[in-house]
């Protein structure tokens, strides 16, 4: 109304009429506007609602990060909860007036100086008969304190949701992978095969499906936060939100990470697993594309059409190569789920970033009037105090960037909701490195040790000038190391988020650096000069083998 019939007024009454007609204006409009808040939060039954959510311990949460109780107990305590539908269709509604009444007093303020003719357009005037506004009162009070509830009510609850309908993928295709490479090494053991390691990093790797139902819901509700236009608000739910996924979500990761946690020398490709990875595939699909004519078994020898469905050629090569038993399935499905974890930490972490992007973007392009909420009540208090008081609220309504020194409201909401993601990072990652730490000792230490030692033998490098001849291919030694490395690194290759697999690498490498410099200096008179060259070699195979993955792990092998 005010924009069609601007221009008649101005040109029939004068410019100076306009800050009169528009405070008459926000005055109808703070009784209309007050009268439908009203009968919305009595209609929708807002107090009650409210009420209830505060009543609301939130048992499954508690039970699943301190294990107070069986989930079949705890569910009877939110029989009668509102439901997640109605909160969200509420969070909706609330959002939608904040939204509106933002544009409202953007359009406002932009039409008031230009009755005003304010002539420094980066100070701008925010009027007096929005500062003073009912209905920016009710917002301010009440409406961003109900939806302040709402929100974190949301996501909590689709927490514990997730939480009880949690889905754990298994493993099997990413181990499928893992098998395929393992059986193209072994034939091809004197050479090195086509296919890049880079091709068995999952894109995306096995995760929980909580995941993605929090994310989900984390995403609806800061999107709505930052269409309210309350910088009250939306520092109110990002503080919220990362209570919640820093203490909530993340400990109950912490809590599956202790019950999953492998016990000594697990192994993660277990003849059980492999037995259901033949059950899923063709016969002699293991080996399409990898061979020609007869079949090659994993050990490079040929025979005829393997026994891929009995599994006996396939498994029993396999087991002798990572020395595994039956009796380790159910570690094994430990360590699956500790993988399963860490992965879901990790691409959490992913998600985060994007999520800040996302909204930060979102923020540039609503391009909203954002108030500084300190600012609002100083000179509202004023305005209370004295009502001819000369105090005034400016804003920049030419750009939304302010400086290093003087940050603008919009730059401060950018710095805030990076903090959404960084914080997580910050605390999870302490998480997943100390979790690596404990995963290396309990499953790779101990393999390891017992791998340099039987590779490099006390006799192994007395070489004498008759056995010197036969020395100039890969030694058997060397052969069975590489076996049982990949058989040992690739399942986890094959199944981690790709910076955990690096982590794990590089205390790996790291140990094996160690421990290949002191079986060296332990060779020092079971060693001539044969002997040495052949060590050397052997000793530049092993390297360049376990630093295929990152190339520039070979720094750990380097002595000043």
């Amino acid at each position: 109304m005010i924009h069609q019939h601007s221009r008649i007024i101005r040109r029939y009454y004068g410019s100076q009429v306009m800050d009169l007609i528009l405070t008459a204006v926000q005055e109808e409009c703070d009784l209309q506007s007050s009268l439908i808040f009203d009968t919305f939060r009595d209609s929708r039954e807002i107090d009650r609602i409210i009420h209830d959510i505060k009543n609301y311990g939130y048992p499954i949460l508690v039970n699943a990060i301190y294990r107070a109780q069986e989930n079949d107990e705890v569910q009877q305590d939110d029989a009668n909860l509102i439901s997640l539908a109605q909160v969200a269709n509420l969070v909706v509604e609330m959002s939608s007036m904040m939204n509106h009444w933002a544009m409202y007093c953007k359009f406002f303020v932009v039409t008031w100086n230009e009755a005003i003719k304010t002539e420094d357009k980066t100070q701008a005037i925010y009027p007096k008969p929005l500062l003073t506004s009912t209905f920016m009162g009710k917002i301010r009070q009440i409406l961003t304190k109900d939806f302040d509830t709402l929100c974190t009510f949301a996501v909590r609850r689709t927490l514990e949701k997730s939480y009880l309908m949690e889905n754990i993928p298994e493993l099997t295709p990413q181990l499928s992978l893992c098998v395929k490479y393992l059986g193209m090494v072994s034939k091809n053991i004197h050479k090195s095969t086509n296919q890049s390691l880079l091709s068995l990093i999952p894109e995306d790797p096995p995760v929980s499906s909580m995941i993605d139902d929090v994310l989900m819901s984390l995403n609806m509700i800061m999107l709505h936060a930052l269409s309210s236009g309350e910088f009250t608000t939306i520092k109110s739910m990002i503080s919220n939100m990362k209570r919640l996924i820093e203490t909530d979500f993340l400990n109950i990761l912490k809590k599956k990470l202790e019950e999953n946690q492998p016990r000594a020398n697990t192994v993660l490709l277990n003849s059980a697993t492999i037995r259901n990875i033949q059950m899923q595939q063709q016969p002699n699909s293991f080996y399409a594309g990898s061979q020609t004519g007869s079949s090659a078994n994993l050990n490079g020898s040929r025979s005829g059409t393997p026994d891929v469905m009995g599994g006996s050629y396939l498994v029993k090569s396999i087991n002798a190569a990572i020395n595994i038993n039956g009796t380790e399935e159910e570690n094994s499905t430990r360590l699956t789920n500790f993988i399963i974890t860490l992965n879901s930490i990790s691409q959490f972490q992913s998600y985060l970033e994007k999520l800040a992007e996302n909204l930060i973007t979102k923020l540039e392009k609503d391009n909203l009037l954002f108030l500084d909420d300190q600012q609002f009540s100083q000179v509202l208090q004023s305005f209370e105090h004295d009502s001819k008081t000369t105090i005034e609220l400016s804003v920049n309504l030419v750009t939304s960037a302010g400086t290093t020194e003087t940050p603008s409201v919009q730059d401060r909401i950018k710095v805030i909701i990076h903090t959404l993601s960084s914080s997580f990072n910050d605390k999870s990652s302490k998480t997943i490195n100390s979790q690596l730490t404990m995963m290396f000792n309990q499953v790779f230490r101990t393999k390891l040790a017992r791998l340099i030692n039987e590779t490099f033998t006390d006799g192994e490098y007395l070489v004498s000038s008759d056995r010197s001849s036969s020395l100039s291919g890969t030694s058997g030694s060397i052969i069975n190391f590489i076996k049982e490395w990949n058989s040992l690194v690739i399942p986890y290759l094959t199944t981690m988020y790709k910076s955990n697999f690096l982590k794990l690498m590089k205390s790996i490498v790291k140990f094996i650096s160690s421990s290949l410099e002191s079986k060296i200096w332990s060779l020092d008179k079971n060693c001539n000069e044969l002997g040495a060259a052949k060590l050397e070699r052997d000793v530049s195979a092993i390297i360049s083998e376990i630093t295929k993955f990152d190339y520039s792990l070979r720094n750990e092998f380097i002595r000043s």
